[in-house]
């Protein structure tokens, strides 16, 4: 009955703001179950250690459908970044203690309304039964985005601009995972691997939504 009665309201909103998928933008749910299917069969890209990059597990390469979906989680849809996230944590199958997320310079975060890899992280903790360390990390530097930049610049962007959080106590001895949406170079995992290590974690690992080829 209650459906019934909504049926109206719902294909009035249709013709206003039809609802599509974020990813092939088929009408319907913010994630058809096409491209839900698509990300869930996919197996992970890996990027193994390289210099000061830890290894990274990606949930899938930076192109077509995914692309289309890591953007709207970015700047338009924050439970979209989360489902992303218990996607990608489902197929981590790997212990982590803690997982914490990249984080954003306060006023990118204002300006933005959420931090998408806080979002992720949030999927993936939940998702491993792994502990969220949403402050483990802090930005001390307003840097320009990192998509802004020449691939060899991005390294000297963002040199120094993280530093331990409050929860540093609760990293000293874990197995921590660090979350973003998309590498590219790693710079910044890098640089987030780098403040992490005076924490003294067992070991620093990476995931993101997607690996750039």
């Amino acid at each position: 009955m209650l459906a019934t009665l909504l049926q109206p309201a719902k294909e009035l909103m249709d013709l206003v703001a039809p609802l599509r998928c974020a990813a092939c933008a088929a009408h319907g749910p913010l994630l058809c179950s096409n491209c839900r299917a698509l990300f869930e069969r996919a197996a992970l890209f890996r990027r193994r250690r390289a210099g000061d990059v830890p290894p990274v597990a990606g949930l899938g390469g930076y192109e077509g459908e995914l692309r289309r979906a890591v953007l709207h989680a970015k700047f338009r849809n924050a439970s979209l970044a989360r489902e992303l996230g218990i996607m990608l944590g489902k197929k981590l199958h790997r212990n982590a203690d803690c997982v914490v997320p990249v984080p954003l310079h306060p006023a990118r975060l204002h300006q933005r309304g959420y931090n998408q890899s806080a979002e992720i992280a949030r999927g993936i903790a939940d998702a491993l039964g792994a502990s969220l360390m949403a402050d483990g990390l802090r930005r001390t530097l307003h840097t320009r985005p990192q998509r802004e930049l020449r691939l060899d610049q991005r390294r000297r962007n963002v040199a120094g601009a993280f530093a331990l959080g409050p929860q540093v106590e609760l990293l000293r001895g874990k197995t921590v995972l660090v979350v973003d949406d998309v590498l590219t170079t790693g710079a910044t995992i890098a640089a987030c691997a780098c403040a992490l290590v005076s924490a003294s974690p067992r070991s620093v690992s990476a995931a993101v939504l997607a690996i750039k080829r």
